[in-house]
């Protein structure tokens, strides 16, 4: 044992960073100076380059029940009625195996409202799940986010957050690369249409410490005096299948300018001092073509677009060269088109809820996974082949929901990513070996 407490924080890492992420938490034990090292940012960041997975999250609302206990038992008084929702976490993969999966959180409310659960993304290890209701009696019928849980399947770290009082969604979540410490970034502004918003205010918000958010400036670009159509604005998707894209240190997000030409917003999470805007390729003008746009990384660190051709029977592939996120100008160039099978050609062309994730296999190569309603499909870049590899339920009810995302696991303790937002957790195994976390 005093020769492992010996090993340099070099050699260290250069170890436990290779090892298993379910199995980096116990390696904490070993000795005082192994959990140091372990629970430091840098060891994060080496972690955070292992090719990341795709996996898939399902929500499911189980209905409503009371809840017993023997605080009600001596008390005499009425039990609660409760509503419960299960969301279970699945790597999706067919190369490797990186046991305990699936794992399955359990969500209980007070709201005897039929609360709708969704998944906002996967940031730097941790999932972000919406939790809200749709008040019936307003006019006209307004959806209320009532909290976001956030969820680290790794360590098993849960918080909960309450959005700002301003409306509008969570658009990104990055845990900082410094301190470690969880943020959220969101937007808020006009509501165009069920696809589109306007954010007028980006705020972020630091996990934890009360959660104080602040709000961050936008550059935008300079009024045109013969431009109609007020450049001053800019236009992201508000559909939770258009999320943002990690890369070298920043956020990304699709957007349109207010001349309706396509471009990237980039906010670097170290200085957190503003959103910068990229420019992107020219795949033409109007709020359609966010419904038809998908942004990604490939191995390499490559920032890339997927766009449905106007053929509306390929999808072509836009890798951005020579990345620079303090550029606006920037070199992109279409890398291929991969053209679909006729059957599906309706559904990806026009379908504004399709998810696209890349992931790097091992053997395979690289694979761009699509997640249609009731199912998702793989494409092999290296083999220039398609496959279906599972059948899923499409939305069975308001409160079921099935998410496909690129998870990168960490192992951050939760005292370092969300500090005093930390929810206790209990867990309990199924007998299929489901692992189960209650969050009250």
């Amino acid at each position: 044992m005093h020769a492992l407490s010996d090993l340099s924080d070099d050699v260290l890492m250069e170890i436990v960073v290779r090892l298993p992420a379910h199995s980096i938490a116990r390696c904490r034990a070993v000795c005082r100076a192994w959990r140091s090292a372990i629970s430091h940012a840098s060891f994060d960041t080496a972690l955070a380059r292992r090719p990341a997975a795709v996996a898939t999250v399902t929500a499911d609302r189980l209905g409503f029940e009371f809840r017993t206990d023997y605080t009600y038992a001596l008390e005499g008084t009425t039990p609660t009625l409760v509503s419960r929702t299960r969301v279970v976490f699945d790597f999706f993969l067919r190369w490797r195996r990186r046991p305990p999966c699936p794992q399955e959180v359990r969500l209980i409310s007070d709201s005897l409202s039929s609360i709708v659960t969704t998944v906002r993304g996967s940031w730097d290890g941790v999932l972000c799940i919406e939790r809200g209701v749709w008040k019936w009696k307003t006019r006209p019928l307004r959806y209320h986010v009532e909290q976001y849980l956030l969820w680290n399947p790794v360590t098993k770290a849960c918080a909960t957050v309450s959005p700002p009082a301003d409306r509008g969604k969570i658009i990104g979540g990055y845990a900082h690369p410094t301190t470690g410490a969880f943020h959220l970034v969101h937007g808020s502004g006009e509501v165009v249409n069920d696809h589109l918003m306007a954010p007028t205010t980006f705020l972020i918000g630091r996990v934890g410490d009360d959660m104080a958010w602040r709000e961050i400036p936008l550059e935008l670009e300079e009024a045109s005096p013969t431009d109609d159509a007020q450049p001053s604005k800019i236009f992201i998707s508000s559909n939770r299948n258009a999320r943002c894209v990690g890369l070298r240190g920043n956020l990304h997000w699709l957007a349109l300018s207010g001349s309706g030409t396509l471009r990237i917003l980039a906010f670097d999470t170290s200085s957190q001092d503003r959103f910068r805007q990229i420019e992107a390729p020219e795949l033409g003008r109007g709020p359609a073509d966010l419904t038809k746009v998908r942004l990604g990384a490939r191995s390499g660190g490559k920032l890339c677009i997927f766009s449905v051709a106007p053929s509306m029977s390929s999808m072509d592939v836009w890798v951005l060269d020579g990345y620079c996120a303090t550029v606006r100008r920037s070199s992109w160039r279409r890398k291929e088109r991969i053209s679909f099978v006729s059957c599906w050609t309706f559904n990806a062309a026009t379908e504004v809820e399709v998810e696209v994730e890349v992931v790097e296999g091992v053997g395979e190569g690289e694979e761009i996974f699509l997640h249609f309603e009731t199912w998702i499909d793989v494409y092999n870049i290296q083999c220039k082949t398609w496959r279906r590899d599972m059948e899923v339920p499409g939305l069975i009810t308001l409160g079921s929901h099935e998410s496909l995302v690129m998870h990168r696991e960490s192992a951050l303790q939760h005292e370092v990513s969300f500090g005093d937002a930390s929810r206790a957790v209990s867990r309990t195994v199924d007998s299929d070996g489901t692992h189960r976390y209650n969050v009250a």
